[in-house]
């Protein structure tokens, strides 16, 4: 992309920038939409304000994981400018695109809002969000501005500087609103009135203080080469420590050398576990040193932060960084298959990202449970939590890892997971939708196959309604269709556009179709009961026992099939074909007013319960109505 900008180094800082900052904008747009969806909740208003922070976090954490990806750190510290004015140039670019991206959405409502001719856009806001939320999101924008420099050069990538910066602010948040729940013995952390003062106040600090931290490092940092072992040179804890775990490579294990070079590649997830296990025994102490105070929720919203992190690490940062690297190619000329290569990386990426999310978490739960009662942990105490969420990262982890394969980085990778993730929800939401408001295109056809094959629609009920196996069978079809892309993208160059939306689109279509089967066949799972052919069987057999004589309430009548000739349609004797139809009597009395000065007087009716035996043996019972 050409820039008019005649500044060769502003040039260089946007270039990387400008991609995740127009999707950021695109992101933020959405909120523009709120008004013509409200009352149908097609998607979450939050979530659209969310996106717009993390893409913003996202662009500022890549202005310094570029050098780091791009191996030009330390041409950017050899240049003959003093090293503040390269700090402060790479903060000022990143003040300014968060503040052009705020004007931008500022302009983009105000011009919106005219076009709707009313003040639906403001009364979306105003219900949705309150100005302490805004004000909150200003200074989580300034904090990010400050302090990604620091966290992107402690985890020396942009995935990684974009993870820490989050947790820094989450954390930190949660810490003030911990103290001031005690200062003000409030129930919840956020519940005091002074909660959000407060917050404002330490995220003033928080900028301050990492903005000093970040400029310091940066003044200081040194780039450090790798250099391997040798005789004379002393080997320190690490080289111990990765000698006894077996992670050194050797001459005569291609394949161990292979999953080693995932291991190592995976050091963003290890550092954000080690964040995890620090900030855990952090709470585990603040919970002892309080007993009185439960606090043990906060182990459930730690979990459910870290699992989908490390699996969006987990998924597209090896791959990434061999793209980064250049070194995907070389890779390919060893004497290993291309297939066995593309089994290795994934499972070894699975396997240790499924260790780090579910093996991690439970075992800090089970030490944590000797200690403290965390029978009121929602990941804990309810047996689909810990499902719910070992799902939800499985998703991501999917997708980060099919995106890696498609894209030529682990930045551009994380945004084809935001992208199709948006998709994939949209269709999830109006394949329901359409499912749920439509006029049940599936039910007539599935009429037919329970009259062609002789099925109660007590039988065809229970078919329809275990929807499970249409997600269970969408999910397995998206995810075969996700991994034969992913091995057929391995190794090879950046696809076109054009190919990658077709890639998208083969997964759509089938979330799309079974969203939309799974709420169709629950409605018509409804509607079998009031189907055409028991209609007409019902009016055929309260004809029929209208015309006999009033008999013994209590013997059962078997209606012969001549008898519903004329009285039932083709289809429906073809349905009751080798059945036994038969009916009851059951006589009902009970007072009703005359009319005439409202006296009581006792009427008679007589109801019908009739039943049909299936050639499978299946009893269909039904009401005939009375007369």
């Amino acid at each position: 992309m050409r820039l008019p900008i005649q500044n060769a180094r502003i040039r260089k800082e946007l270039r990387p920038l400008l991609l995740p900052w127009c999707c950021t904008l695109a992101v933020g747009t959405f909120i523009a939409l709120e008004p013509l969806v409200r009352g149908q909740r097609l998607f979450p208003e939050a979530l659209v304000l969310y996106g717009f922070l993390t893409g913003l976090a996202l662009v500022c954490s890549m202005s310094f994981g570029e050098e780091f990806q791009n191996r030009t750190f330390a041409l950017l510290l050899s240049q003959p400018l003093p090293r503040s004015k390269v700090w402060s140039q790479k903060t000022v670019t990143m003040g300014t695109l968060v503040v052009l991206a705020v004007v931008f959405e500022s302009a983009w409502l105000a011009g919106v809002s005219a076009w709707y001719g009313g003040n639906e856009i403001a009364d979306a806001l105003r219900d949705t969000f309150t100005s302490q939320d805004f004000l909150v999101a200003a200074v989580f924008l300034m904090a990010t501005v400050c302090s990604c420099g620091y966290w992107t050069m402690v985890a020396q990538s942009t995935i990684g500087g974009l993870v820490f910066t989050i947790s820094g602010q989450l954390l930190s948040a949660l810490a003030v609103g911990l103290v001031v729940q005690r200062a003000s013995h409030a129930s919840e952390p956020l519940a005091s009135s002074v909660t959000v003062p407060a917050l404002l106040v330490g995220g003033l600090a928080y900028s301050g203080v990492f903005l000093w931290l970040g400029r310091r490092k940066f003044l200081q940092f040194e780039v450090k080469g790798h250099q391997a072992g040798s005789a004379q040179t002393p080997i320190n804890w690490l080289s111990h420590a990765t000698g006894w775990l077996g992670l050194t490579s050797t001459p005569d294990r291609e394949c161990l050398n292979l999953v080693r070079k995932e291991v190592h590649l995976l050091k963003p997830a290890f550092q954000l576990a080690g964040v995890f296990v620090l900030t855990w025994f952090g709470i585990l102490g603040l919970q002892l040193v309080k007993p009185r105070d439960p606090i043990s929720w906060l182990f459930d919203w730690l979990t459910c932060l870290y699992a989908p992190l490390t699996a969006l690490l987990g998924g597209c940062v090896t791959l990434g960084e061999e793209k980064a690297l250049a070194i995907v190619d070389t890779q390919l000329t060893l004497p290993i298959s291309r297939a066995v290569q593309w089994a290795i990386k994934f499972l070894s990426c699975f396997c240790i990202t499924a260790m780090l999310i579910i093996g991690l978490p439970m075992l800090l739960f089970w030490l944590t449970g000797r200690v403290l009662d965390l029978n009121q942990s929602g990941l804990v105490g309810l047996d689909r939590g810990v499902i719910g969420l070992a799902w939800f990262s499985a998703v991501v982890f999917g997708l980060a890892f099919w995106a890696s394969t498609q894209m030529q980085g682990p930045v551009q990778a994380t945004l084809l997971v935001v992208v199709t993730g948006l998709v994939f929800f949209s269709c999830t939401v109006f394949g329901s939708w359409a499912g749920q408001t439509g006029p049940g295109l599936l039910f007539q056809s599935l009429v037919s196959v329970m009259c062609r094959f002789h099925l109660s629609p007590d039988t065809m009920a229970g078919w329809a309604a275990s929807t499970e196996k249409v997600g269970w069978s969408t999910a397995m079809v998206v995810l075969l269709i996700l991994l034969y892309q992913s091995f057929r993208r391995f190794g090879r160059p950046t696809q076109q556009r054009r190919k990658l939306a077709t890639n998208v689109l083969l997964m759509a279509i089938p979330i799309l179709l079974g969203s939309f089967l799974s709420f169709d066949l629950t409605k018509a799972s409804l509607n079998f009961g009031y189907s055409e052919p028991v209609q007409e069987l019902k009016g055929a057999v309260q004809a029929i026992a209208a015309s006999e004589p009033e008999e013994d309430t209590a013997k059962v009548r078997v209606i012969r099939p001549e008898a519903l000739l004329g009285k039932v349609s083709d289809k429906t004797l073809h349905w009751l074909k080798g059945s036994k139809v038969s009916y009851q009597v059951v006589a009902l009395r009970w007072p009703k007013e005359s009319g005439v000065g409202h006296q009581l007087i006792k009427e008679n009716k007589r109801s019908y319960v009739g039943s049909v035996r299936f050639p499978d043996g299946v009893t269909y019972p039904f009401d005939a109505g009375m007369r």
